[in-house]
C-alpha cells in the first residue's frame, strides 16, 4: 500500500491521504490535484502533534478531465506519505 487511496462511486471520486505535515508544507506539492479539476469539497484534518495531517476531497465524476490516470498523480503525492 503507497498511503494513497482512491475510491469511486457512481458519481463521486474519492482521495485520502495521510500526509507528513512538514514534508508537505515545505514542499511543493498542491492539494487538491488540480488536474482533476475544480475540487469542491477537501479538507485536512491536522493532527494535534502536527506532525501529520490527512487531506480528503472528492470530485463529482463528471467534472473529472478524461485520461487523467490517477497512478501518476498518486506518484506525485507519494513522497509526502507519512511513513508509520
Amino acid at each position: 500500500m503507497n498511503g494513497v487511496e482512491w475510491s469511486s462511486s457512481k458519481y463521486k471520486l474519492r482521495l485520502r491521504v495521510t500526509l507528513d505535515w512538514k514534508k508537505y508544507e515545505e514542499g511543493d506539492l498542491v492539494l487538491p490535484p488540480q488536474d482533476l479539476g475544480k475540487c469542491k469539497e477537501w479538507r485536512f484534518e491536522i493532527a494535534t502533534d502536527q506532525l501529520s495531517a490527512t487531506f480528503f476531497a472528492t470530485w463529482e465524476l463528471r467534472m473529472v478531465p478524461h485520461g487523467v490516470d490517477l497512478d501518476v498523480m498518486s506518484k506525485r503525492i507519494e513522497p509526502y506519505v507519512k511513513i508509520c
